[in-house]
């Protein structure tokens, strides 16, 4: 927040001003992000890059149901929350 305010403070006195062409600047930007890769457009395409990204929203909402789900699992067998460890490698292979 400071940075959208100018201070000015003395002896005397106090005085605070709101920068105005910045926060109407930044607000022209609110809601778009920025993504960065470290791989060359020409291999990546900036369109591939923002289509990962938004994969990478439904991988971490799978993992989430899968904790979910074996926590519910493990205290159901156990009576109380314990670890959760796949039983085999198929476990943890994605699907496509």
């Amino acid at each position: 927040m400071r940075k959208h305010f100018q201070v000015a403070i003395d002896d005397e006195r106090f005085r605070y001003e709101r920068k105005q062409a910045q926060i109407a600047e930044e607000a022209t930007l609110d809601g778009f992000y920025v993504l960065r890769s470290s791989v060359p457009a020409d291999t990546l395409p900036p369109s591939e890059v923002v289509r990962s990204y938004k994969q990478l929203k439904q991988a971490e909402l799978a993992f989430k149901t899968l904790s979910a789900r074996c926590s519910r699992s493990a205290r159901s067998t156990t009576g109380s929350p314990s670890a959760c460890a796949p039983t085999s490698s198929s476990a943890c292979s994605p699907t496509t």
